[in-house]
């Protein structure tokens, strides 16, 4: 019976009951406890970005340090100090997060970069649907991409990050104020007469790029997905988008994937993790596949035996194939993290060299090989 009540809820899902499932990865006492347990060493402050809460994460060592620079520099009327930072934007659907769950590799990422970790938070659907999410992670980037903030300190360089959910809507708001044309009356509200202002480099993890209800192979091959069944997917959807037509016109800014070629040219290197079981699989190809075209340099890695946002799960995390794609994002935030500052706001970081250079010319459209990973690198 529990077995037939969980499938049932699975394929006929109820959105307030499914957050209130997820709700204990968002209790402040279990995010507290996790902090404590596994976070040693390690500073969390709770601030606040454009009205929205976030969490810096560094370490204690680097607290200190970057804390006596900002110091220094308001002492002498300079300005603050310019630190490498990694705004993450996190998954769940569209209708909660995980952010207990996803400290376990945030911190790795916080030891192993030395980079200031951002996490984000922003509304849920359905109580607050699109573009409401996108909008809210665009304005708390923006302000802090172009320093407007009493935070202490200028992020640059800037690494944008997006899971699953958090990644579609990490590129809708970068690619938003280059859209205008195509958005609903609150995002040309609140967007109009911005300029772009693009990151120094994008990672995305399993992204949802493509919110069309049409199948594609993936989604038809998997999808009874037991964490991603086809009407699961639709449900989450359907909540985003308060069960409108925006898939139905293409919107590029609920869709990322279906943004014009003019706009997908301005984004800096994108590099895209993935796994070979997800029934998303298909949403990082085929925009890999258009923005490798368009000559944004980067790379995708699909590991082949890992279901959907695989990092978010901990006690997966000694499979070879996680600890292998975990290695792969240290590696590309410490190089952007140690490219140069970037010259002025928007402006990409000076590629790093090297051969392990996340900015290396990408490989052409299509070719494949094996990766020590055991994943396929494009």
């Amino acid at each position: 019976a529990t077995a037939a009540e969980v499938w049932s809820g699975w394929m006929a899902p109820n959105m307030l009951q499914l957050q209130a499932i997820f709700a204990p990865l968002r209790w402040p006492l279990v995010v507290r406890v996790v902090r404590g347990v596994f976070g040693g060493g390690l500073r969390h402050e709770e601030r606040t970005l454009h009205g929205r809460r976030i969490v810096l994460m560094q370490t204690e060592e680097a607290a200190a340090e970057w804390d006596a620079r900002a110091a220094e520099a308001a002492a002498g009327g300079a300005p603050p100090p310019e630190r490498p930072a990694v705004l993450f934007v996190p998954g769940g659907a569209f209708i909660a997060d995980f952010e207990a769950a996803d400290l376990f590799f945030l911190h790795r990422w916080v030891r192993q970069t030395d980079a200031l970790v951002v996490y984000l938070t922003y509304d849920f659907a359905p109580q607050v649907p699109y573009p409401g999410p996108m909008l809210n992670v665009a304005l708390a980037y923006r302000a802090l991409r172009e320093h407007k903030h009493d935070l202490g300190f200028r992020a640059s360089p800037l690494a944008v990050v997006g899971l699953s959910a958090g990644g579609n809507l990490a590129m809708a708001a970068l690619l938003a104020p280059l859209l205008l044309h195509h958005a609903p009356p609150p995002v040309v509200e609140a967007l109009g007469g911005c300029d772009p202002v693009m990151p120094d480099a994008i990672l995305l993890l399993c992204p949802v790029l493509n919110i069309c209800r049409s199948p594609s192979p993936s989604r038809v091959v998997f999808a009874s997905d037991v964490l991603l069944p086809q009407p699961l997917l639709k449900a989450f959807a359907t909540a985003y988008d308060n069960d409108s037509d925006h898939w139905m016109v293409r919107d590029p800014i609920f869709s990322p994937v279906f943004a014009p070629d003019e706009a997908l040219r301005q984004l800096p290197p994108t590099t895209i993790l993935c796994g070979g079981l997800d029934p998303l699989l298909d949403d990082s190809v085929d925009f890999n596949t258009r923005i490798r075209r368009m000559g944004v340099p980067g790379e995708l890695h699909i590991y082949r035996s890992l279901p959907h946002t695989f990092v978010s799960f901990p006690h997966w995390h000694i499979l070879p194939e996680v600890e292998s794609a975990l290695a792969k994002s240290v590696q590309f935030l410490r190089a952007v993290c140690s490219a140069a500052p970037a010259a002025g706001v928007g402006g990409s970081a000076t590629p790093p060299g090297g051969s392990d250079d996340p900015w290396k010319k990408p490989r052409s459209v299509g070719s494949q090989s094996f990766d020590s990973d055991d994943g396929f690198g494009f």
